[in-house]
């Protein structure tokens, strides 16, 4: 290799013996073989529940004046929120995006909106 040239890794195309299909194909055998929906089982429900109250109740406390005037009880709900917001778009809209709550898109698609209401966007 030449020095400054970079090599490019390449993948097949979508298709026969591709690898996004190869990946596919072990998950779904994965899912079928282990006897296991590919969508969502009480513990991520839990897991979505309690990244929203991460962010909710927090938020709720600082809006409705709990801190005060204690700007460390203020921190602290912040700091909360942060880690709530931070769940709720790695965790709950990404998964929601892969399609692993429901299969109904309808159901996917509203959970990964949630991501819009503590201000990001979901740009599709």
């Amino acid at each position: 290799m030449e020095v400054g040239k970079l090599d490019i890794v390449h993948f097949a195309p979508k298709g026969k013996n591709s690898f996004y299909d190869a990946v596919v194909s072990k998950v779904k055998t994965y899912f079928e073989s282990n006897n296991i929906s590919p969508y969502a089982n009480t513990a991520m429900w839990i897991k979505t529940f309690v990244m929203l109250m991460l962010y909710f109740v927090p938020y709720i406390m600082i809006v409705t004046g709990v801190a005060g005037n204690n700007g460390w009880l203020f921190l602290g709900f912040w700091l909360l929120m942060g880690l709530g917001m931070s769940g709720i778009g790695t965790a709950v809209m990404h998964d929601a995006n892969h399609g692993t709550y429901s299969s109904n898109k309808k159901v996917n698609d509203f959970i990964g909106y949630i991501l819009e209401i503590v201000g990001d966007s979901r740009i599709r």
